[in-house]
């Protein structure tokens, strides 16, 4: 690292851009008219882990939004591991170069130990998505 340079500041290291594996602000949707939206005309994709809902956006980039209620994950450390899993398997994937709306929710009943299985939900959710 050159002398001056923050990590994380979006600065070359090594000739890779550090910002393609941050959670950027403008990748989350943030309003209550960019969630109705999504849940408006979304289109679903459903297992026994998550239920992603999802529409296409003209920004060229795809943004992110969860709802994880405390009535479907009681305990707020189990709540913050899945909304970290689930922006780091949004972050991984292609889907955030793609432009497309994204609404999490979870199962009733997601064993949050299980994280390996987790991740195979999403990527195959974010593969649904993109067909």
């Amino acid at each position: 690292m050159q002398e001056g340079q923050k990590v994380g500041s979006g600065s070359q290291l090594d000739g890779v851009n550090s910002d393609q594996f941050r959670y950027l602000n403008k990748n989350r949707l943030k309003t209550a008219e960019q969630f109705r939206n999504v849940f408006n005309a979304g289109k679903r994709s459903i297992d026994s882990q998550f239920i992603i809902l999802a529409t296409e956006n003209l920004l060229g980039y795809s943004r992110l939004g969860m709802a994880i209620p405390k009535k479907k994950i009681n305990r707020a450390v189990d709540r913050n591991s899945i909304k970290r899993l689930i922006r780091e398997c949004f972050r991984n994937s292609t889907i955030v170069e793609k432009g497309y709306d994204i609404v999490v929710l979870p199962q009733n009943k997601i064993d949050v130990k299980q994280k390996e299985r987790l991740k195979n939900s999403l990527i195959s959710h974010w593969k649904k998505i993109h067909k």
